[in-house]
């Protein structure tokens, strides 16, 4: 229904949802952007007629790409058949990559009757790795089975959008795919791989007896890719086991191992809250790296468990007073001052007012400040 028909129609003084209508239809086709953005929320005030009339609109004039992503929006705010027809439509028909990806989008919001349509675009190639998000984005489990069926895409970057839309479900129809991706050739399959199977990990999906996550993740730490390596840090730390905390630290204390990856790793030891990850971050204090020495006094600091906060605090205020030349960096003494503010134990106000007598201006504010956080604590 164009705005001239709405005009044929009622000549007469019109109703309010008409007149809203009009005034809707008329800043789509002639307004300015943000004219248009207003119109859509005009939209979501009226009935379906309103609905079919920019299914008209949308018909009269495909050549404004502009006037076609706004439309898009329009309809994902109906539930109507016919919405979904012309999304369906918009995608197959529209040349511009805003409105289809818009379309797509949009039509991800209509759940489980948007997976048959998504699942068509998937034998596109050009459209694949759209449809593959929008399969995603309805959070809905029967789009599990069209992503799976393009996880062997000859394209690795296909293989890694797939990887990372399965992230979003918890199915145990996706722990064997991840599995076998964790060895694909392309790094970035490995990597969405690794964060996928540690998302499982932490979402209760997999148990030690159906299928040893610790020794698949371990071997990813020596990955080629130093990407990939930290990821399968962090999906180990998310495993939350002892057995997670031993792989993390053989790796941590090889001699080769680069320092991002170390850093990476003491991090990932905080995030097990473990006596054992706790005690293996105490060892990593006695490396050489100042910037590993550094995360982990942090992660020593943010370990959240209360009952460990007395451990932590002597921890770090028995590395304070060893000769560990890392101690001679300003910042290191400052990340010191700043966690035993934070851990608030106060068997550190000692040590805290001597840091106060610090030649670094930096370090002195810090240990002021610290003192009064244990102070008030």
């Amino acid at each position: 229904m164009t705005l001239a028909r709405v005009s044929a129609d009622h000549p007469t003084t019109p109703c309010p949802s008409e007149t809203t209508l009009t005034i809707a239809l008329e800043a789509l086709m002639n307004g300015d952007f943000q004219k248009r953005w207003d119109a859509v929320k005009l939209f979501s005030q009226l009935d379906s007629q309103a609905i079919d009339a920019a299914i008209e609109l949308l018909d009269a004039d495909d050549d404004d790409w502009e006037l076609s992503w706004f439309i898009a929006r329009i309809l994902g705010q109906s539930d109507r058949p016919q919405a979904i027809e012309a999304l369906v439509e918009l995608l197959a028909t529209s040349s511009d990559e805003d409105v289809k990806t818009m379309a797509a989008n949009t039509l991800s919001n209509f759940g489980e009757r948007a997976i048959a349509p998504l699942t068509d675009l998937l034998a596109e190639p050009q459209w694949r790795q759209l449809a593959i998000a929008a399969l995603a984005r309805t959070q809905n489990p029967g789009a599990i089975e069209p992503l799976l069926s393009v996880a062997e895409d000859p394209d690795p970057a296909i293989r890694a959008a797939v990887l990372e839309a399965l992230h979003a479900f918890r199915d145990a129809r996706i722990l064997p795919r991840m599995v076998v991706a964790l060895d694909d050739l392309s790094a970035i399959v490995r990597r969405e791989a690794t964060i996928g199977l540690g998302l499982h990990a932490a979402g209760g999906m997999t148990t030690s007896q159906e299928l040893d996550l610790v020794k698949l993740l371990e071997r990813r730490l020596s990955d080629f890719n130093l990407s990939v390596c930290q990821q399968a840090a962090v999906a180990l730390s998310r495993c939350g086991t002892d057995a997670a905390a031993r792989a993390l630290f053989r790796v941590l204390q090889a001699p080769h191992t680069p320092v991002p990856l170390q850093v990476e790793i003491a991090r990932s030891l905080s995030w097990i809250d473990s006596l054992l990850a706790l005690e293996y971050l105490r060892q990593s204090l006695e490396l050489p790296s100042p910037t590993v020495c550094l995360e982990a006094i942090r992660s020593i600091g943010q370990v959240s468990k209360s009952q460990y906060r007395s451990l932590c605090t002597r921890i770090l205020l028995d590395w304070s007073r060893s000769t560990h030349p890392a101690l001679q960096h300003p910042e290191i003494r400052q990340a010191i001052a700043l966690e035993l503010g934070r851990l608030g134990d106060s068997q550190a106000l000692s040590y805290l007012q001597h840091l106060q007598k610090d030649p670094d201006p930096k370090v002195r504010i810090h240990a002021e400040t610290a003192y009064q956080m244990v102070i008030g604590h």
